[in-house]
């Protein structure tokens, strides 16, 4: 379970990546990790990562379950406690993360990316 929930927060990590390099490259690549000229960088942070996608969409804030959700998901995920069979196996039963408003929002997040590549590449997909 824990490889699925790794899993899942890392293609909402590069999903949310991609969408904000298909909005505006030049402005998120330098963004796009931690470094020491840019410390603020996104690196894991799955829930800034999204509100901030979010917002450059013009779409409706993260708020209630899906917040809460994704904000237990994204601390474990930034530090890399979903990893494969780790420590962290013994601490915490992965079935203790509710993940149903996450999962739910993962077909809209696809939809959105399929929305921007049908665009960018002119309709032809």
């Amino acid at each position: 379970m824990y490889v699925v929930l790794h899993l899942t927060c890392q293609s909402i990590e590069c999903s949310m990546k991609g969408l904000l390099l298909a909005k505006d490259f030049d402005r998120f690549r330098p963004q796009e990790k931690p470094t020491r000229k840019n410390p603020n960088g996104f690196g894991h942070q799955i829930v800034l990562l999204v509100e901030t996608t979010l917002s450059e969409y013009k779409l409706n804030p993260l708020r209630g379950a899906l917040k809460r959700e994704l904000a237990d998901l994204g601390d474990r995920y930034a530090a890399h406690e979903l990893r494969y069979a780790g420590i962290t196996d013994i601490f915490f039963d992965p079935r203790q993360f509710h993940v149903s408003s996450v999962t739910k929002r993962l077909h809209a997040m696809h939809r959105l990316i399929r929305k921007i590549h049908r665009r960018d590449s002119g309709g032809n997909s």
